[in-house]
């Protein structure tokens, strides 16, 4: 890892000429003020556009275009298809997502370690060490998310978590912690954020203490724990709680080829993830998914371009890449589902019919009513993912949802080959990247 890690150093201080002819040790002492301090989390090429993109490469909310399936590598081919190894490129100068993930866990490393000798109680200190813990947590959420089994509470300690890296010391060996560990990393880290951040950021770029607050309700939904995923995102809801309005011309541009503003008032916490395979110009949305939307539902035309019988997305919030962040529309939809699994019927059905008012075109609204749980359940997670689709979170959902027993299988068609991923497959632990392997001496994911 300390290999892999000194080579993430490198990418840190990239941005800043000033550090570029520095050694390692010397670059960290670069940081000489809080100014300093924030100018490296304010390297947005790294901290938020550069995502894990195989949360949704591996995700069935997309198809690949079979024209292009010869011309892809052979990592891509072996992700597409749910291959045991070898889905990642060697680190290389390109990276892959195991190291843009950790190159910004040691980022917010290095700002902790710095920022205590620039204490002043003042608002700027406080924001800074928020913004870091906030980034160490955010990171390490989507890393578990995907080389991690499902958090399962009963076997949290005997599962393999990630290797926890909460300084800058190049020569300390980590191995893998266990999954409860990890969360508890998290935690942790999360609810620093918390106590640190402001309400409001000065851009989404930055974290903010409902952005935190947000990150903690999806961490916890992840491990189907309702009861805290409802306080926290009920939390962040009550600090932000603007949704866009579809039916709005001014808000969604619904005919043109990118209908969301960046930015725009719905985002808590902007992020990005890399399009790799989801890119439109090589894959197309899954086209039951697409039926699922009805003719009224203004999404259907947002989202999505009809290409004859095949759609490709054009929903992002973000007009550069995938849109991974946090809006409050998530932030609503998981306050309304943790209130339907606690048996909140009357507030999950006023919070969805909120929802689906943005979402529906006015004159043809008809109100949510409550039938019976289980319904109510299944209609919150046909509107999550109706909503939700590209932002790194269908994985997720699948894997905290089949070990609830919902048993959703997914299936690619490959050259007439029907490829086959089980509920609860040990492939839902992604493979970490050999040279990775290699170089620390971690335990690989078991297959």
């Amino acid at each position: 890892m300390k290999y892999i890690i000194l080579f993430s150093l490198s990418l840190v201080f990239a941005s800043c000429s000033k550090y570029l002819d520095e050694k390692p040790d010397e670059k960290l002492s670069a940081m000489n003020s809080l100014e300093d301090c924030q100018a490296i989390l304010d390297r947005s090429l790294y901290v938020s556009r550069f995502g894990i993109g195989s949360l949704e490469t591996s995700a069935d909310n997309y198809y690949l275009n079979p024209d292009f399936w010869t011309q892809i590598a052979e990592e891509d081919r072996n992700m597409y298809r749910w291959a045991p190894e070898n889905i990642y490129p060697r680190y290389g100068l390109t990276g892959n997502d195991w190291a843009y993930c950790y190159d910004n866990i040691f980022r917010a490393n290095a700002v902790l370690e710095k920022v205590d000798e620039f204490k002043d109680n003042g608002q700027e200190y406080r924001n800074v060490k928020g913004q870091a813990y906030f980034v160490r947590a955010h990171h390490y959420l989507q890393a578990v998310w995907t080389w991690a089994l499902a958090y399962q509470k009963a076997n949290a300690t005997s599962q393999l978590g990630l290797p926890l890296r909460t300084g800058t010391n190049f020569n300390e060996e980590v191995g893998r912690s266990n999954l409860e560990q990890t969360y508890q990393q998290i935690v942790q880290d999360a609810y620093r954020a918390i106590e640190y951040l402001p309400i409001t950021p000065q851009h989404v770029y930055r974290a903010s203490k409902p952005a935190a607050m947000a990150l903690l309700a999806r961490m916890f939904l992840s491990m189907n724990q309702y009861d805290s995923c409802y306080k926290y995102s009920a939390m962040a809801w009550s600090l932000k709680s603007d949704l866009l309005d579809y039916n709005n011309p001014s808000e969604v541009n619904v005919t043109a080829d990118k209908p969301f503003q960046n930015f725009n008032k719905e985002v808590i916490f902007e992020y990005g993830s890399i399009l790799g395979l989801t890119n439109p110009q090589y894959s197309f949305i899954d086209t039951n998914l697409v039926r699922s939307y009805s003719d009224s539902d203004i999404r259907k035309y947002a989202f999505f371009i009809p290409l004859g019988n095949q759609f490709t997305y054009k929903g992002s919030y973000n007009n550069n890449s995938n849109f991974a962040g946090i809006t409050a529309a998530e932030v609503l939809l998981m306050k309304i589902e943790s209130a339907a699994r606690l048996d909140n019927s009357s507030e999950a059905v006023e919070g969805l019919n909120q929802f689906l008012l943005h979402r529906i075109q006015t004159d043809q609204f008809i109100p949510y009513v409550f039938t019976n749980k289980e319904n109510l359940i299944a209609d919150i997670l046909q509107e999550r993912r109706k909503e939700l689709l590209m932002r790194g979170l269908r994985f997720m959902d699948i894997k905290r949802l089949n070990v609830l027993g919902a048993g959703i299988i997914m299936k690619r068609l490959i050259n007439g080959e029907e490829i086959v991923l089980p509920p609860n497959d040990l492939r839902y632990a992604l493979a970490i990247p050999e040279d990775v392997i290699a170089l620390s001496k971690i335990v690989q994911n078991p297959r």
